[in-house]
């Protein structure tokens, strides 16, 4: 039984580092953009796993990096803090001019590929899993770096420990996401058309990420508050 507590340990940090009050606003952010992912439940299924797929796989680089002590555990993790998180307000601000359709994107060869094969905003779901799992906030990074990374050198986990971690992460928000897809497939059966609310769906994924990329960019790219 013993043998276990270092991989549940693991993945209990991970879902900690994401349920706690400090990341609440990237994980309203992500919630928000997987929900628009798609006009099914499966289609926003498949957007929470690339979610998930990119925060660990992140998590699992970030570990094997500081464990094979590429980077000073103490510099990687103020730098981290200090500079990452500038640069999330201004993606999510330009990321919600895209979901609204601000920008008149005419045709172009571009638009000759077949998108379809790859699955509606894998791979925006991915990067943003990507790019949340980069963006550590004070408590993630105190859990990632202070007990994570201990539990890991002791346990001689290179690859799993982190693993465990960033699935821990990213699952509160996938599921989240997957229970309201559910939760909007019975809705739009009985209400709304799946395109009709989808759009709103869109509308209201896009000023949310536009007002919390403003808040990031306010408080964390200019020091504002």
């Amino acid at each position: 039984m013993t043998f276990f507590l270092p991989f549940a340990g693991a993945f209990w940090l991970g879902i900690l580092a994401s349920v706690s009050p400090c990341p609440l606003a990237t994980n309203i952010a992500a919630l928000s953009y997987l929900l628009q992912s798609g006009g099914s439940s499966k289609q926003i299924a498949q957007s929470s796993f690339a979610y998930v797929l990119g925060r660990t796989l992140v998590t699992v680089l970030l570990g094997v990096l500081v464990l094979r002590g590429l980077f000073a555990v103490p510099g990687l993790s103020g730098a981290l803090q200090n500079y990452m998180n500038r640069f999330v307000g201004p993606l999510l601000v330009l990321t919600s001019i895209f979901v609204l359709e601000l920008l008149p994107l005419g045709p172009s060869r571009w638009g000759k590929i077949p998108l379809q094969r790859f699955g509606r905003n894998l791979g925006g779901s991915f990067l943003m899993g990507a790019l949340f799992g980069l963006a550590l906030c004070p408590v993630s990074a105190a859990l990632f770096f202070g007990a994570l990374i201990p539990l890991a050198i002791e346990e001689n986990s290179l690859v799993l420990l982190p693993l465990l971690f960033g699935m821990g992460t990213g699952l509160p928000v996938a599921g989240a996401a997957v229970c309201a897809g559910f939760g909007m497939d019975a809705l739009s059966g009985m209400l709304f058309s799946v395109e009709s609310l989808q759009r709103w769906v869109r509308i209201a994924t896009g000023v949310i990420l536009f007002l919390i990329g403003l808040y990031f960019t306010l408080t964390q790219t200019y020091l504002l508050f």
